[in-house]
């Protein structure tokens, strides 16, 4: 399993970032606000401030927010579950060399 699925997943973030910095000006990653899980492993291992505040770190960050109809293979109630999915678009400026 990889280690963005784990407990783990903001160190190794980081450290991905961390190794990035060093060869690029701008980072663009996706974030999307999946359902409120029953289940621990299917939840975000990492949240949306926590990933705002990461990227915000190396430099000058930008969101873009977007209403997106997650998939849903029919098991979900669309009408709870889903409510409020949005599709979060971020474009950091890399100011920090590492």
């Amino acid at each position: 399993m990889s280690e963005y699925c784990k407990v783990g997943a903001k160190e190794a973030l980081k450290d991905l970032l961390d190794s990035l910095c060093q060869y690029t000006r701008y980072i663009v990653m996706t974030y999307n606000n999946t359902y409120t899980s029953k289940s621990n492993s299917s939840q975000n291992k990492i949240s949306l401030n926590e990933l705002q505040s990461l990227l915000q770190s190396y430099g000058k960050t930008h969101i873009h927010e977007y209403d997106f109809k997650a998939f849903n293979s029919g098991k979900t109630d669309t009408n709870t579950s889903f409510k409020e999915h949005k599709e979060y678009v971020f474009v950091c400026e890399v100011e920090k060399i590492f």
